[in-house]
């Protein structure tokens, strides 16, 4: 199950909620914090809090026990992407400077990836105003708007992008990175889905 996979999510915190109704109320606003909040000392306390609930609630006896830990091994695993995650929202709210020093105090929360990452962020276009839209091509003669805080991404990189038509994934490559001001945006930021990742093949 992946966690920021809203349905999956939505559908284990039914579960739990069958068994465990006062903690899941205190779970989805961690969950719910985890994936919006660009403050440090909220987001890590929010990951911290879940994983607290996740792995008591493991071990009483239930009928949801089983979505409790695929919750609990989705979180684990998916720890670095949330944190980068968080770094693109605090990017995008013009907050990154502000986190920076903070992240410092959660060091058993950030990879050696998540800050090379952050140290990334710092020096890229859109930290000066500018955001990165990557046009991008299927091998159908036509090509779509993605957009993303990486400034890593270059011509020709093959990434993994959400479809526009579903919610499935599909692989396409990079064929021109462009930087705009908001007033510039060839689409709006509500309407332009992220590049998710670099394809497996591509990393680099």
């Amino acid at each position: 199950m992946a966690l920021l996979d809203t349905i999956k999510l939505n559908l284990a915190l039914k579960n739990i909620a069958r068994y465990f109704p006062n903690e899941t109320k205190e779970l989805t606003k961690n969950l719910n914090d985890l994936r919006s909040t660009c403050i440090a000392s909220l987001f890590f306390d929010s990951f911290r809090g879940a994983i607290q609930i996740l792995q008591k609630l493991s071990t009483e006896k239930s009928a949801s026990t089983r979505f409790v830990r695929e919750m609990l091994s989705s979180l684990e695993n998916e720890r670095d992407g949330l944190v980068k995650s968080f770094i693109d929202r605090c990017a995008e709210t013009g907050t990154l400077d502000k986190i920076e020093n903070e992240l410092d105090t959660y060091k058993d929360f950030v990879s050696d990836e998540n800050r090379a990452y952050l140290d990334g962020m710092k020096g890229s276009p859109r930290q000066t105003g500018k955001y990165i839209y990557c046009s991008i091509s299927f091998g159908d003669g036509r090509t779509y708007y993605y957009r993303t805080t990486d400034p890593t991404y270059t011509k020709g990189d093959r990434v993994v992008v959400p479809t526009y038509s579903s919610k499935l994934e599909s692989i396409g490559y990079i064929v021109k990175v462009e930087h705009f001001t908001l007033e510039e945006l060839p689409v709006p930021l509500n309407r332009t889905k992220r590049i998710l990742r670099l394809a497996e093949s591509d990393k680099k």
